[in-house]
């Protein structure tokens, strides 16, 4: 295994023959497939395994997080706010797709609104509350020791909780936000 970089150091380098396979999210693999490249494995995958991932999220310093929990809350509550006019506005999310991934192929398109909204409706509990599955970080700690990205033994000693912070998503959950914004 080397490291490529970005996703997009590691299309150039399966397109030119470097590396033999690559990670990639959507688009970028939606592209290759496109272009005659092989899914090995997909999200879909993971979830029909019942392998709880985490691919993306809200990440802070713990001490900056500290100082500065409105933020971290606000920052939370627009993100949901997203998920919902993702949701709920197709037409809309396929612009604001188009313009910050720049596909314009109409049906790259639909399949990226598509795994968009699949993503979160595969996390159902995520669509709707943003709480963190502490089995979801767990997994990702004993793999990250297991391919030797973080220190094993640093993990398997380290309580999984302290790796996550569910307080910002508990105080808007008691603000009664989630439900509002849901109704």
């Amino acid at each position: 295994m080397i490291q490529m970089g970005s996703q997009s150091e590691a299309d150039v380098g399966l397109r030119r023959g470097i590396v033999d396979g690559a990670m990639v999210s959507p688009p970028q693999s939606f592209l290759l497939v496109k272009d005659g490249f092989r899914e090995l494995v997909g999200a879909e995958d993971y979830t029909k395994l019942g392998i709880k991932l985490i691919s993306g999220g809200i990440a802070a310093r713990r001490s900056y997080a500290a100082k500065n929990r409105e933020v971290v809350v606000r920052t939370i509550k627009a993100t949901m706010e997203g998920v919902k006019l993702m949701s709920t506005q197709e037409t809309l999310s396929k612009k604001i797709l188009s313009k910050y991934t720049r596909l314009t192929q109409p049906e790259l398109l639909d399949r990226l609104y598509k795994f968009a909204v699949d993503a979160f409706s595969a996390f159902s509990e995520f669509s709707r509350d943003p709480t963190i599955p502490k089995e979801a970080i767990g997994s990702m700690a004993r793999l990250m020791g297991e391919f030797g990205i973080v220190d094993r033994v640093a993990v398997a000693s380290t309580s999984t909780e302290a790796f996550y912070d569910n307080s910002y998503v508990e105080e808007i959950k008691q603000s009664g936000f989630l439900k509002e914004l849901w109704k």
